[in-house]
């Protein structure tokens, strides 16, 4: 039957110490499948429309101090960039203040119309809810207040947009309850696209477990002259020994393709 189902599991017995318990959250939609359905399949494969997409993207950010000379617009030249690269997605931070020079939308409006150009040009976008009711000032938009309020506006808005691949939850912090709730929240809006975190602590990995469909990996060994490639090969093998075995949770691996001298002129690399 379809509807929301929560699962909770205790481990009892007579040499069993100290008190396991699982809660356990199943979602079997009640919200008609739309036209851009997004889910995994058991080999951890992506399938829109049941055809296979393979995320190849780039992690975006028009807020940025290079932007800020421009006025923190969306430039043509960035969406014919994108069109002419290899890159059929983006992950940008800042979607929900997205804004074009002359514009007369503003707020999920100008949102909206720059994700219909991105859909144009065939790139799909990971949309950032990650700093509602985490960081101040982001919990409001369109006279809408508050995390639940917010959300709900957006997701609601936003989940048949043909452009639309995913919702970022979680960038690199600590396991909160709030990330489950946040999580349950938006599967129960939209069932049909998959929430993504990325972590890059190892130790953390198995706490933010249940806090996302899809898990996220971001070593970044670029960074001075004893750099190697193991630690990659010590974080995808803890993520899928962890996700992939354990839980039969997707990873989308984020690979540094950036120089940190970028944001530290200090640093050589």
């Amino acid at each position: 039957k379809n509807g929301w189902y929560e699962f909770h599991l205790r481990l009892v017995g007579d040499d069993i110490k100290e008190n396991i318990e699982k809660r356990i959250a199943l979602n079997v939609p009640q919200i008609q499948k739309s036209s851009n359905s997004v889910i995994v399949d058991k080999q951890g494969r992506t399938l829109i429309n049941g055809k296979k997409f393979l995320p190849i993207g780039l992690f975006f950010n028009q807020m940025g101090p290079s932007f800020t000379a421009s006025g923190n617009y969306w430039r043509q030249e960035e969406f014919d960039n994108l069109k002419d690269s290899p890159f059929n997605c983006i992950m940008p931070y800042d979607a929900m203040l997205w804004k074009r020079k002359g514009s007369p939308l503003k707020g999920l409006a100008e949102t909206c119309a720059i994700m219909d150009e991105l859909n144009r040009i065939g790139i799909k976008v990971i949309f950032s809810l990650k700093d509602i009711g985490i960081h101040t000032g982001w919990d409001q938009l369109d006279g809408h207040k508050g995390v639940d309020a917010v959300t709900r506006y957006i997701v609601g808005n936003l989940r048949n947009h043909p452009a639309l691949l995913a919702w970022y939850l979680n960038d690199e912090q600590p396991a909160k309850r709030f990330y489950r709730e946040q999580r349950e929240r938006i599967a129960r809006l939209d069932p049909w696209h998959p929430t993504w975190q990325c972590h890059y602590n190892v130790i953390e990995m198995p706490r933010v477990a249940g806090e996302s469909d899809i898990f996220g990996v971001d070593p970044y060994p670029i960074s001075d002259k004893n750099s190697d490639m193991s630690i990659i090969k010590l974080y995808f093998e803890n993520a899928k020994k962890i996700f992939a075995s354990e839980y039969g949770t997707a990873i989308w691996g984020v690979i540094q393709i950036f120089s940190f001298s970028n944001y530290d002129k200090k640093r050589p690399y």
